[in-house]
């Protein structure tokens, strides 16, 4: 029994510092009962070998020095392709793939957007009434898909103008630990950026803060991470708001041009209302009406692509009225564009009229009508 334990842990695979021929007689070679010649090596607790000497702590030091340079030398991908495959032809060696060798986490799955229109609809059948809406966002197990939840719960208050209902959904979501993403933060501040104009222009109060909230949205929009839908839904609920549109148009501006030092920018068709009527207000009407002229022409019946060329267009004349004299190229681009892009004139027209008239311009809302119109000074 004796004699088959040490062949067996003769023939075992030794460590790697065991592997290393030594540079002294620490170790003395012994033959078993099958004549096998092995190596026994001394205790390192100061035991005796066979023969009765002791290992030198100098020759081990020495030994071990040498081991720890070879192994900085070892490659681990040497040490893989040398392993020998199995010989036997009943084995059956599948082929690695690349799949196998995940170099990129797996994409996380989305938040359902059915979950999230129901969100929205229960919320627009009775937004006084966010608890079942809470319930259900619970319910969800990922923390990830319950923060998107609670932003589209809490855009859906914003539109509805609910705060004490949002107030409360917002101190859930701190009950829970969630914290608001910026663009999140952002779109909710927006009724207190509102409120704050209104403070401010009334002259009975004197308020020595600084305005917090526009610098805060102005850092937000200011990161590069920031994109241009999220900008897009900020000035949605900007609108909603009745938000001051200088304010407004310094955001669009400062946005704007922080795309462009990056290269050429293509604003988002969601976005092009905002940015011409931003140019329009710099004071840069031709390169505004550039904007819409190098849009392609909607030939699909896109009746939302149409909306935000007519809407363009309307704000530009805005602009105009409120702004700039009476500029017959400026008008008749402006009809050349309508005409190309197939929006319904009537409205264009309408505020055409309007900018000749402010500025007593009757000859051109004549020919805007088509009929001959005497002016009376004193009609």
């Amino acid at each position: 029994m004796l004699k088959l334990t040490k062949n067996v842990l003769t023939q075992t695979r030794k460590p790697l510092f065991l592997a290393f021929p030594r540079t002294s007689g620490t170790a003395q070679q012994s033959t078993n009962s099958r004549g096998e010649r092995t190596e026994e090596a001394d205790s390192l607790d100061g035991g005796a070998s066979s023969q009765g000497k002791t290992a030198s702590i100098t020759d081990f030091h020495e030994y071990i020095r040498s081991a720890v340079e070879h192994t900085a030398k070892f490659k681990p991908e040497v040490a893989r392709k040398s392993r020998p495959r199995p010989t036997s032809s009943r084995s059956h060696t599948r082929v690695p793939t690349p799949s196998d060798y995940p170099t990129t986490p797996p994409p996380r799955k989305a938040l359902d957007a059915k979950f999230c229109a129901q969100i929205v609809h229960q919320i627009a059948k009775n937004p006084d009434d966010i608890i079942p809406v809470i319930d259900e966002i619970e319910k969800l197990k990922s923390l990830d898909h319950r923060a998107r939840a609670y932003e589209v719960a809490s855009d859906e208050l914003l539109r509805q103008k609910r705060p004490r209902t949002h107030k409360l959904l917002l101190d859930r979501m701190a009950t829970e630990g969630i914290s608001m993403s910026k663009p999140m933060h952002a779109k909710v501040v927006v009724p207190s950026l509102k409120e704050q104009q209104r403070k401010a222009m009334d002259p009975s109060r004197k308020d020595t803060d600084p305005p917090r909230i526009p610098m805060l949205i102005h850092d937000i929009i200011s990161d590069s991470r920031y994109t241009e839908l999220q900008f897009a839904e900020l000035l949605r609920m900007m609108q909603i708001y009745n938000v001051d549109r200088g304010l407004v148009t310094k955001y669009v501006n400062h946005f704007r041009q922080l795309r462009e030092s990056q290269g050429p920018y293509e604003p988002l068709p969601a976005l092009i209302p905002a940015i011409v009527e931003g140019l329009a207000r710099d004071k840069e009407v031709d390169r505004a009406l550039t904007t819409l002229e190098n849009l392609i022409p909607e030939k699909s019946g896109d009746i939302w692509a149409l909306k935000r060329v007519e809407n363009a267009y309307i704000r530009i004349l805005h602009v105009l009225c409120e702004t700039h004299e009476w500029d017959l190229d400026i008008v008749e681009r402006v009809k050349r564009g309508v005409v190309r892009h197939g929006v319904n004139p009537q409205n264009t027209n309408r505020l055409l009229l309007s900018w000749a008239a402010r500025r007593e311009i009757y000859a051109s809302v004549a020919s805007i009508h088509g009929v001959q119109v005497q002016h009376r000074p004193g009609a």
